[in-house]
Order: C-alpha cells, then sequence, then structure tokens
C-alpha cells in the first residue's frame, strides 16, 4: 500500500479547521459503515442476503415491507448480494452513526421515488480542495496549510 501526501492552501484558520472536522466526520462514518456491515452480514459470506438485511432490520426494530427490502438490495451492483463496497456506495455521502441511522438512510434511498424530469437536481455543497471518493486501497495523509495571515508576515 502506498501513501499519498496531499497539500492544500487554506485562506484562514476557519476553513482549514471546518475541512479537518470534514475529514475527521468522514472517517469515523466510514468505521460506523463497515461496523454495520459486519453487523448485518449475519451469516459471514461478504455478502448480505435478503435474509440478513431482514434479521437486522428486524434486530433495530424496523418493520418493512418484501417490495421494499428488495428496492434496498437493488441498488447493489451484484445479483449475488450486497457486498462492502455497494454499502459504502450507498452511504458514502451520508452521515451516519450506528447500525440503525444506517439502514434508516439506506431504505430511504431506496424508497425515494426519482426526480419528475426537469427538476434541478441537488446542489453538493464542497468544501475548498475535499475529496468526495477515496479508493479503498490507498491510504491518504492530510497535510493543512494555511495561507498568509492578514496584517501578518
Amino acid at each position: 500500500m502506498h501513501a499519498h501526501g496531499k497539500r492544500f492552501i487554506f485562506a484562514d484558520d476557519a476553513i482549514a479547521c471546518r475541512f479537518h472536522h470534514y475529514i475527521e466526520l468522514l472517517s469515523e462514518t466510514g468505521k460506523v459503515i463497515r461496523a454495520a456491515f459486519v453487523q448485518i452480514d449475519f451469516r459471514r459470506t461478504g455478502r448480505i442476503s435478503a435474509e440478513d438485511l431482514r434479521r437486522a432490520l428486524v434486530r433495530v426494530d424496523l418493520a418493512v415491507a418484501d417490495e421494499d427490502l428488495h428496492k434496498m438490495l437493488s441498488l447493489g451492483s451484484s445479483s449475488a448480494g450486497f457486498d462492502l463496497s455497494d454499502l459504502f456506495h450507498v452511504l458514502g455521502h451520508s452521515f451516519v452513526a450506528c447500525l440503525r441511522d444506517c439502514l434508516l438512510e439506506w431504505l430511504s434511498l431506496a424508497c425515494t421515488p426519482p426526480m419528475a424530469p426537469g427538476h434541478p437536481p441537488l446542489e453538493l455543497r464542497l468544501l475548498p480542495g475535499e475529496v468526495v471518493a477515496l479508493r479503498q486501497e490507498e491510504r491518504v495523509h492530510w497535510s493543512l496549510f494555511l495561507g498568509p495571515r492578514a496584517g501578518g508576515s
């Protein structure tokens, strides 16, 4: 595994601090998603089946119709089951804190009707230099540099 360094220059301390907090939140969310996957994959196959998902939903007291359960699994990239990369793909832009949050967000994304044609898409607001997705096999080390301070040398 090769470590890459990324450097960003921020105009002020407030933006650098927001970016740092965002990266920490992204990291914590990734840990929650991974832990949720382990909790949902009851059979320890590396893929979430309909049976696994049903058991996980019952475990957190969520009753879901079979149709909605299949909609949730249809967001995956394979008919063989939902794997960890599928779960990261689905929940990667959501800030979740526990298994129940993950399941509720997944259900919400699966059962939300598509937007009508001509309806403007949602705007994704990013911080300067923000990374939306990283390949799982690379480790990134962040270095935050502040720009020159106003009135300072």
